[in-house]
């Protein structure tokens, strides 16, 4: 039976290893899928999927044309496993790469719009292992674009395989349940398919926006097609301006929510090596829009929570309770940069607003101050009162700035003195980049070597050069309010320097909010801070854990323990929830449980 299109083989094809199928994982995701497919859409679809393939026997041999006719499918569904993404393996360059290559040059293209106007691939990645970052690399190479996968993964401490239906998702740290993905992929197909058999007019995507050295060869065909296209957007355009609307975002739409999430920037560059520049453009924005009032905007560590992984838009409105979000990449060769970024509505998946800025490196200030303006624009937020700091450029050296990112990632506690080179370097690049200055001051305190009064001191000075340099920066004044809170115990001065971290940004410091109630017993007042902290950093392990122990000396104990264990589910490897939720049994009386989870805590220390 042949594809519900014609000139095509098959509607799906399904490529996996040979050993990812020995315990029947793969045929029982097929069979599953069928049924679902058969319950989901009205047509009957053609599936290809060889259940016994001869993997690696061909990798030095020619393509079979049998195959080649095989690939010629609407669809095309990868099981991706630790073994799947191997570059010499038969599956990864004669059915992965092979009909990525196929689809890109057929009537629909790989990239296809939606009923619904979103853009997707006809690639579903289908994910049963947490892959490493090579592999990861590998895939994003060849697809030119970030991994997006529905995952079939059970994960807890130390396992990582492949979901099964009997598998109890409260178990499972993903919170995943095989039949609810299996109709996501059911789901997916639908919208193929649909997509497929209504075509859309096409958009340009961001993965072709971002290889520059992708061409499309036209035929003549195609060019009667995209100037009768033209033609028809120009008198939509024209009719909804004499309408009083706007042909990109009709007036009926709803006011946008004024909160968004900044992911981190997909690094696309040639050599994969740029993920900390990524990181960093993400991080300036995020910043920059911090100081935009009336804006909820997500902090960074709940951000880049995100990272690295398949992400529906959805849950992560959801998880962080915002409406919009802005993702994007970045591709840098030399001195050339090339950055994408998209604001997208999560609860439908439109796209509001997005651009592309190619540029000198140099110039990446200016294009980060364009983004965030274009996202108050869209969001209907004045910039006045913010413009004189986001035309100011922190260092004019690109080098620096490079050098005071490379920082940055790797600055925590404990890796201050692996940080510290590279602020070093940013300050003898530029001797007047006050965020290097700041970001050495922290890295002595996150890397503790020396006496106290060694350490306070030297952290003072640097805190006051930022300062001298730049008097709006935050991260200088909570240094020295850290400083007068820890080590010189100068109440007055401390609060001086709160006041004015609270004057460039109205969150409170993480800090003070544990300070009122450890140091000045005002529980209630630490609550209400930490709300507003968790409101912008939801899932942030940190403040989750030091939150609840907040909650316990309040002795309001279930929510302690809800708020700690919810430490523990994003990150199940930080062992500091545990001791804390070992204080909590103490205080309540359960000791036995305190020694459970001091043990926890032992074993993960």
């Amino acid at each position: 039976m042949a594809s519900i299109l014609p000139g095509f083989e098959y509607d799906i094809f399904i490529s996996y290893r040979h050993n990812d199928n020995r315990s029947g994982w793969v045929t029982d995701f097929v069979n599953a899928l069928q049924e679902e497919l058969a319950a989901t859409i009205k047509e009957p679809l053609t599936i290809y999927f060889d259940k016994n393939p001869h993997d690696g026997l061909l990798e030095t041999h020619n393509v079979d044309k049998s195959l080649e006719a095989k690939l010629k499918s609407l669809i095309f569904i990868p099981i991706l496993s630790q073994t799947y993404c191997d570059e010499k393996s038969f599956a990864w360059q004669h059915e992965f790469c092979a009909f990525n290559k196929l689809a890109r040059e057929d009537e629909f293209g790989r990239d296809i719009k939606l009923t619904n106007g979103n853009i997707t691939s006809r690639i579903l990645l289908i994910k049963i292992h947490d892959l490493d970052a090579e592999d990861k690399s590998t895939i994003e190479k060849e697809i030119g674009g970030a991994l997006r996968a529905i995952e079939f993964i059970y994960k807890e401490p130390g396992v990582n395989r492949p979901l099964k239906l009997t598998d109890n998702k409260t178990d499972n740290q993903n919170k995943t349940d095989y039949r609810n993905q299996v109709n996501k992929a059911a789901n997916a197909v639908k919208g193929i398919i649909s997509a497929l058999k209504n075509p859309q007019p096409a958009q340009p995507t961001a993965e072709n926006s971002l290889d520059p050295m992708t061409k499309t060869a036209f035929s003549k065909k195609k060019i009667l097609i995209a100037i009768v296209l033209v033609l028809l957007i120009a008198a939509a355009y024209f009719t909804f301006q004499k309408l009083g609307t706007s042909n990109t975002q009709p007036e009926t739409r709803q006011p946008l929510d004024k909160s968004i999430a900044v992911l981190p920037f997909v690094d696309m560059s040639p050599n994969h090596d740029q993920e900390y520049f990524g990181d960093g453009v993400a991080e300036e924005i995020i910043t920059a829009l911090s100081r935009i009032k009336g804006l909820k905007v997500i902090g960074r560590t709940s951000s880049f929570q995100f990272k690295g992984e398949k992400i529906d838009l959805r849950d992560v409105g959801e998880r962080l309770n915002v409406s919009n979000v802005l993702e994007g990449s970045i591709m840098k060769s030399g001195n050339k940069i090339r950055v994408t970024a998209q604001l997208i509505n999560v609860s439908d998946g439109a796209h509001i607003w997005s651009e592309r800025f190619d540029s000198e490196t140099e110039d990446i200030f200016a294009i980060n101050d364009r983004i965030s303006r274009a996202i108050a624009d869209k969001m209907k937020i004045s910039l006045l009162g913010n413009q004189h700091r986001s035309e100011r450029k922190p260092t004019l050296s690109t080098a620096a700035f490079e050098n005071y990112l490379r920082g940055n990632q790797i600055l925590r506690p404990g890796w201050g003195k692996e940080a510290r080179p590279f602020f070093e370097k940013a300050i003898q690049l530029d001797s007047t980049y006050a965020d290097a200055y700041a970001g050495l001051a922290d890295s002595y305190f996150l890397g503790w070597e020396g006496s106290q009064s060694e350490i306070f001191d030297r952290m003072q000075s640097l805190a006051m050069k930022a300062l001298a340099l730049d008097p709006e920066s935050r991260r200088a004044h909570s240094i020295l309010y850290t400083i007068y809170i820890f080590y010189k115990w100068d109440w007055k001065k401390a609060d001086d320097e709160y006041q004015k971290c609270l004057s460039i940004n109205p969150l409170p410091l993480f800090l003070h909010a544990l300070n009122k109630a450890v140091i000045m017993g005002d529980t209630k007042g630490s609550i209400e801070e930490f709300e507003q902290i968790r409101e912008v950093d939801p899932i942030k392990p940190d403040v989750l854990r030091i939150f609840g122990h907040v909650y316990a000396l309040d002795k309001q104990y279930p929510k302690a323990k809800e708020l700690i264990n919810k430490a523990i589910e994003v990150d199940s490897t930080f062992d500091l929830p545990y001791r804390n939720l070992a204080l909590v049994n103490i205080l309540a009386g359960e000791y036995d449980l305190a020694l459970t989870n001091l043990a926890k805590f032992d074993r993960l220390s």
